[in-house]
């Protein structure tokens, strides 16, 4: 209930219908809010700043076969590999990747050239320093602030049940905005390469040692063999020399099987070290993706609601104002004879009669 005088009910309140009747008598006022607020909203939406956002969505492909033949290779020696991939290639460290200051400062580093428009009659060219009118006394203080930048206008949303990364770039032309988009994801696939390139490497460092020396094993356990061979031409009627034998066979048939084993995962790994093939599958281009920020349909409503808001209260606030003046007129009164003394004109009254 709202204190009013003339209401219909108890003393000093005012029923709903009341307050209806109270509304519809300042509906003008109630109706110019919400205009004046749209109006605001919609000057704020064409004056302000155009931003353009390009989005691209990938997932990285994941590195199996090196992982599978590390991990049967560490297994015939014994060693227990199983937890140590886990994590790998995985969505939520590239979207890690694509916020780093070490990737931004890349992308802030790079030269662009693109159409303003979309008949392309004219081109901006330059880094991000120039074309975003940065001032800075040294290079550094540039680079960070591009950085910054590119920070508040990359972000990155992560779909951990398909896989997927998207990456969506603002800036304050839609070709700079897929030109941005575009740099990112070409040095993701770059730290990716250059990632499984030197895993590619160190597995072949460590192939390469391990083959070295299960050649040398397999060496000795066949001149082991050959030696029981020539000492015994006929040992097949010996039990003793038969199990002897076959004990030597099965050593060298082991050491056999590890020795090719690590023969292909050597010439695989050379292979791998110097493979340059892309490492993430783009999903969505950002060429021809970019598309104005910004919510504009939600900031003209919330135009509209907010200039309601302001009206009623306003309405509310007025009709309050107007019950207290009734109810207490000598306060008010008083407020009056205060206010008139602090306008401009009262004070020079009071100045010029001192």
């Amino acid at each position: 209930m709202v204190p009013t005088s003339g209401a219909v009910g108890e003393p000093g309140t005012v029923s709903l219908v009341g307050l209806a009747t109270l509304l519809l008598r300042r509906l003008r006022l109630l109706v110019a809010g919400p205009a004046v607020g749209f109006i605001l909203a919609l000057l704020l939406v064409v004056l302000g700043s155009r931003r353009y956002a390009a989005e691209s969505t990938f997932f990285p492909q994941r590195s199996s076969n090196a992982i599978s033949r590390l991990t049967g290779l560490a297994a015939q020696f014994g060693i227990n590999v199983a937890g140590m991939t886990e994590g790998e290639d995985s969505p939520q460290l590239y979207a890690e990747l694509v916020r780093s200051r070490a990737l931004l400062g890349q992308v802030g580093a790079g030269r662009y050239r693109f159409p303003i428009d979309e008949v392309g009659s004219d081109t901006l060219d330059g880094t991000l320093v120039e074309l975003y009118d940065i001032k800075a006394k040294r290079s550094d203080q540039a680079t960070r602030a591009v950085i910054g930048r590119l920070m508040r206008d990359v972000a990155v949303r992560v779909d951990l049940d398909a896989g997927f990364v998207r990456v969506r770039v603002t800036a304050p032309w839609p070709g700079l905005a897929s030109q941005l988009n575009r740099r990112v994801l070409d040095l993701v696939n770059e730290f990716n390469l250059q990632k499984r390139q030197a895993q590619a490497v160190a597995e072949r460092e460590f192939v390469e040692g391990r083959l070295n020396q299960a050649r040398r094993e397999l060496e000795e356990a066949e001149a082991d063999l050959q030696r029981f061979l020539e000492n015994n031409r006929i040992y097949q009627n010996s039990p003793e020399l038969v199990v002897e034998y076959e004990r030597l066979q099965r050593r060298v048939n082991l050491h056999q099987q590890v020795h090719t084993s690590l023969a292909q995962a050597y010439e695989q790994s050379r292979i791998d070290a110097v493979r340059n093939t892309p490492v993430i599958v783009i999903v969505d281009e950002p060429e021809g993706a970019a598309r104005p920020a910004g919510r504009r349909v939600l900031k003209l409503a919330m135009g509209i609601v907010l200039g309601g808001m302001v009206s009623v209260l306003a309405v509310l606030g007025s009709e309050f104002a107007r019950l207290q003046r009734e109810l207490q007129p000598a306060e008010f009164e008083e407020l009056d004879r205060v206010r008139q003394g602090l306008r401009p004109r009262g004070l020079l009254g009071r100045l010029r009669s001192r």
